[in-house]
């Protein structure tokens, strides 16, 4: 990637193939995004879900890691009109590395009735990432209850799936 990555950077790649859970707490800019993009290029064949607020944010690092570095991703979020038909087979086949989603579509059953069932999927989502971790709590119980499901993601995931939380502004404790 053409950088030297930080200690604390290669602790959250170490937890993810420990299969650890694990918070992040940095600062904007400090490079919480290379925690996720280091592993793809470790682990070939897996997938990493990000779960983000911010669909501007997931546009961009799709478009970084696409056309900067040659890693299939997409961003799935409700403004995102060129998404193919046949979504959830591409995404269990592997075809998208990276995988950006807001938490509505994550746990949407109409648009992804399979996918947490899917056999491809299953066997290569290496991480779960919630980016934007302080959300759960200040949005969770608001204007995007989908914040307070994540929590429901556990159950749908694959056993040994860490999740890992990043934020700027988590509190500490």
């Amino acid at each position: 990637f053409g950088f030297p990555p930080k200690k604390e950077q290669l602790e959250v790649v170490k937890c993810i193939g420990m299969q650890k859970d694990c918070v992040l707490i940095a600062g904007c800019g400090w490079g919480k995004s290379w925690t996720y993009f280091l592993p793809l290029a470790l682990w070939e064949d897996r997938i990493i879900l990000i779960l983000s607020p911010l669909k501007a944010l997931m546009d961009e690092q799709q478009k970084k890691l696409e056309k900067d570095y040659g890693i299939s991703s997409e961003a799935i979020h409700g403004d995102n009109k060129k998404l193919p038909r046949n979504l959830e087979d591409r995404l269990s086949k592997g075809e998208y590395r990276a995988v950006f989603m807001t938490p509505e579509m994550a746990n949407d059953r109409e648009r992804f009735p399979k996918l947490w069932n899917m056999d491809g999927w299953r066997s290569r989502l290496l991480a779960i990432v919630i980016d934007e971790a302080h959300c759960i709590h200040s949005w969770g119980s608001g204007f995007r209850k989908a914040y307070s499901q994540i929590g429901d993601l556990r159950a749908k995931a694959p056993p040994g799936v860490p999740f890992i939380a990043m934020s700027a502004t988590l509190p500490p404790d």
